[in-house]
């Protein structure tokens, strides 16, 4: 079994995508069905918004990120309930079964950010690594850089887990660096198969708080 790098793009890996695009995308139909009773008629259901993709770290490639409409436009505001319930079990990302799918991301992965956010965590951590703030260590920007450089991005991650169960942490560069770093070294089947398993106990668990 491949474990780390060499799991990364690599058969066992798409093989292990396809298998959860399938299984999820039953689950995207109706989620799609359900909130075309809840979205103006005037929006798409699925919506797209360009995030940033592997590659070179200064000036990223962009790549379609596929998601369930849930917000009024320009706001963070849900629809109505059904919707708010969609944000709360992270149904809305179900639209993200067609990218997998297709082979833009990868089921575990560092998650694909907006342009904006993605340089402004960039120069966050390279600041409290030279701030030598706690949870950094020497290089970790570097690893930080390689990881978004050759990693394909991910639907789900172990800091989606953490940061829905801690919202607002601190120093929240260093921690996603941390997390996309353990989940790059671990990356495996069975590390893989696990944290999906988390992430949905995670998001059923949250359907009860």
């Amino acid at each position: 079994m491949k474990t780390g790098e060499d799991f990364w793009s690599s058969r066992e890996e798409r093989c292990f995508d396809r298998v959860v695009a399938v299984a999820a995308t039953p689950a995207f139909w109706i989620g799609r069905h359900v909130m075309r009773q809840h979205v103006p008629p005037d929006l798409s259901v699925v919506f797209e918004q360009l995030r940033v993709d592997m590659g070179d770290v200064e000036d990223p490639p962009l790549f379609p990120l596929h998601k369930l409409q849930t917000l009024k436009p320009g706001t963070e505001e849900p629809f109505d309930r059904m919707a708010a319930l969609f944000r709360k079990l992270t149904l809305d990302e179900l639209g993200q079964a067609e990218d997998l799918r297709a082979g833009r991301i990868t089921t575990v992965g560092p998650r694909g950010v907006l342009p904006k956010d993605h340089h402004a965590r960039r120069a966050k951590l390279w600041q409290l690594e030279q701030a030598g703030a706690e949870g950094t260590y020497p290089g970790i920007s570097t690893r930080r850089d390689y990881i978004l450089t050759n990693r394909k991005r991910g639907w789900i991650s172990s800091y989606a887990i953490y940061s829905h169960t801690h919202p607002g942490a601190p120093h929240e560069a260093v921690i996603i660096a941390n997390f996309d770093d353990e989940d790059a070294r671990k990356a495996s089947l069975k590390y893989n198969a696990d944290i999906l398993l988390r992430f949905g106990r995670m998001a059923l668990g949250r359907r009860f708080r």
